[in-house]
């Protein structure tokens, strides 16, 4: 009876598995065509974004992204507390390349925004309130595999370049930074 027990489970795995398999062994640019939709989730260690991609051809896409980041702490017993709001919005111009079955490269360029602000209060209750945006260009080089025709697994890495202005306190300050983004793994839902 056991024995029995097991090759159905492996038969029932062989059966779920199989097909996604099959289909990663196509080329999987072929899997976008022109008017198409995609939905994009990234997660990395400091940040979480929601994004569309809308296709103009099989390996041309516009990629909207946005994040929204809300965090407040408190210290028990005082009056201090820090609370800090973030968001960015990107817009970008995504070239797709199949690089091997199921899988496919993508380069994307475009412009991004990002915003904080972050108010301070110590103990003794006075609160010190901190502001900063930035704006300006930036580029991502990313992958995917393609485990269905609608459903892709990937990561990225990206490097941006930020006119800023910042607000601390009574200080104003303006600059300029050449930064990277943080890894991120990707879940896309293609429609």
């Amino acid at each position: 009876m056991r024995t029995m027990n097991v090759i159905t489970s492996l038969t029932l795995a062989a059966a779920l598995v199989l097909p996604a398999t099959l289909h990663a062994q196509r080329d999987a640019s072929s899997n976008f065509r022109s008017g198409q939709w995609g939905a994009e989730f990234s997660a990395s260690n400091d940040f979480q974004s929601l994004g569309m991609m809308r296709f103009f051809s099989p390996r041309r896409a516009l990629a909207f992204d946005a994040n929204l980041d809300n965090t407040s702490t408190s210290i028990d017993g005082s009056d201090a507390e820090t609370s800090n709001t973030s968001y960015g919005l990107s817009v970008g111009y995504r070239m797709y390349r199949p690089l091997t079955s199921g899988v496919v490269g993508h380069l994307t360029g475009g412009l991004r925004i990002n915003s904080s602000s972050t108010s301070i209060t110590n103990g003794a209750g006075t609160t010190t309130d901190n502001n900063s945006r930035g704006y300006g260009p930036f580029g991502e080089i990313g992958a995917s595999y393609f485990v269905t025709p609608h459903l892709s697994l990937g990561a990225a890495y990206g490097l941006e370049y930020l006119m800023t202005s910042s607000k601390q306190g009574a200080t104003d300050s303006s600059g300029h930074t050449l930064g990277s983004s943080p890894l991120s793994v990707r879940i896309s839902l293609y429609f």
